[in-house]
Order: C-alpha cells, then structure tokens, then sequence
C-alpha cells in the first residue's frame, strides 16, 4: 500500500513551503503496527519538485504519482526496493502542458485503462495522458486534451477530483461543478485480469 505524499507541517512549512515528498509504503504482509513494515523515500531526491501530489495510479508495475503543485510526475518501479534512487524516475508535464501566463497546471488524481494513465486537470482544463507503451521520459508518449471545449461553466471549468476506468469508459467526477465527463477509451487496452493487476487508487 502507497501513501502519496501532499503537505508536511512538521517544519512550520519551512521545507518546500509544507509541501511534502516523502512517500510512505506499507508492507501488507507485515503487521500494521510494526515500523519494520514501513518504508519512505523522498521523491524530492529524484527531482528537486516532486513534492505535493494528488492521488496516482498503478499499472500494474508502476506507481505514479499525480502532481498537484509543480507539475513533476515520478514513477516508481514495484519489482524494484522502495528506498533506491534507481527505482524512480519522473517527468515534467510543463513540457507538454502550461497555463495562459505559463502557470503550471495542477492535477487531483489518475486513472488507468489498461495502457493510458490520465491525470485529471484540477487548475486549468487539460487533461494530460501517458502512453505506458511508450518512454515515460519521451514527450511524444504524453498529450494533452482541453476538456473546455467539452464541458463549461460559468467561470470555466471547475475542475475534478478523481476518476474510474470500467472496461470502457474513464469516468472524469467533478469537483464542486457536478458535471462528470466520460471519455470512450476503447482504443485502450481491456482492463487487465486479477490477480495480475491490483487497480488504480484516486
């Protein structure tokens, strides 16, 4: 179990403003209560920004943390040890996503269909996706869409908090706007089978 990291008080927010890289996994085989069930790593250790994530997903042998302030993407490999700087790599979504005044985009949780992970715009409206048949540092293996042009409100789009793949369709719930938006994802590779595949997590 993988807890994403978001804010860290501990330090009056002296340490990259009380945002927080310091992910935490918990050996499910382990006791509960038992610290050698528990491991962290500092993703601010792979790129200085990585710190205050929303959400990720997992396909199947990745981990992948949803950036909520600074736009930086790490991914952790699961056959590989949690606290090895080996085992992560990240990638800056500002290089295919920014806002108008080249703000950087922040994200509330992911989805997986099988061959695409989707982060889910939170400030602005793009919608940005990997493709986890191509290099997770590559450029082309991301893209982006501007759900705008789909959905509006007063204001723009409010934007969402989480999502859910069921076979078909990447269901996009709304964050305070109450207007969901679902997008055919049939291009996409069939959910992948239990045991093999344990699902995403918002």
């Amino acid at each position: 179990m993988y807890l994403v990291p978001y804010a860290n008080e501990a330090f009056d927010a002296e340490v990259h403003a009380g945002g927080s890289g310091i992910a935490a996994r918990y050996a499910t085989t382990g006791t509960f209560t038992a610290s050698t069930s528990w491991t962290t790593f500092d993703t601010t250790t792979v790129n200085g920004l990585a710190e205050t994530f929303w959400g990720g997903a997992f396909d199947g042998k990745y981990v992948y943390f949803a950036p909520h302030a600074q736009g930086i993407v790490p991914r952790y490999d699961t056959a590989t040890g949690f606290g090895s700087l080996g085992s992560w790599s990240a990638y800056d979504t500002t290089r295919v996503a920014v806002l108008d005044g080249g703000t950087t985009p922040g994200y509330t949780g992911s989805a997986y269909d099988g061959r695409f992970v989707y982060l889910l715009p939170n400030s602005g409206s793009t919608l940005i996706r990997y493709d986890t048949a191509s290099t997770f540092t590559a450029d082309c293996a991301w893209s982006t869409f501007d759900v705008d042009g789909v959905v509006t409100v007063d204001g723009g789009v409010s934007g969402y908090q989480s999502a859910v793949f069921d076979g078909q369709y990447v269901y996009l719930i709304p964050d305070n706007n109450g207007l969901f938006l679902r997008f055919d994802a049939t291009v996409a590779g069939p959910l992948p089978n239990l045991p093999a595949f344990h699902g995403s997590f918002l």
